[in-house]
């Protein structure tokens, strides 16, 4: 998905899209697309699962801009020295990066994806069906084939475990 399709389909009424100033960009070295996701589109400030992207002020060394952070406040960067992936810096494995997508386009359709199976459970069973994670097998596959139509990589790593929590905390509300 490019920015400005992301920017018509995304619902800035739920959450705005923030931008980064484009001379806080100017340093790093990356592809014109990605520049213009970060400093002409945004990305939301929040977005389900958990996430949340900030405008990079926070810390950004010569290779990662910070563009967020995961439910546990690791960081969500933008790698600039592998193509302009998009990662986790895990905490607990000494900032080792952890794939999230591979690249921003296809950042925007995860959020976007995600996005709709949550509204798809809102409107056929209102906030229980986010809270208790109540999908059928069926509405989890068509979730994992249109993430892995947009990006089949991300689902090796960040995204894989995403899925894993759903399925996990579809088991405990069933099971509890």
């Amino acid at each position: 998905m490019t920015a400005s399709e992301f920017q018509k389909t995304w619902r800035a009424e739920d959450q705005p899209l923030a931008v980064m100033p484009e001379e806080q960009l100017a340093r790093f070295s990356m592809l014109p697309a990605t520049k213009d996701f970060l400093s002409v589109t945004g990305l939301p400030v929040y977005a389900s699962p958990f996430l949340s992207f900030m405008d990079g002020k926070k810390f950004n060394t010569e290779r990662y801009i910070v563009i967020g952070a995961n439910r546990n406040g690791a960081p969500i960067v933008v790698d600039t020295g592998n193509n302009d992936k998009v990662e986790l810096l895990n905490f607990q494995g000494s900032f080792q990066p952890v794939f999230i997508n591979s690249s921003l386009e296809q950042l925007a359709d995860f959020l976007v994806i995600y996005r709709d199976f949550e509204d798809m459970l809102l409107s056929e069973q209102g906030d229980d069906g986010v809270l208790n994670s109540s999908f059928s097998d069926e509405q989890f596959e068509a979730l994992k084939q249109r993430m892995e139509a947009a990006d089949k990589p991300a689902l090796e790593g960040f995204w894989k475990e995403e899925l894993e929590i759903l399925l996990a905390d579809r088991d405990d509300f069933l099971n509890g």
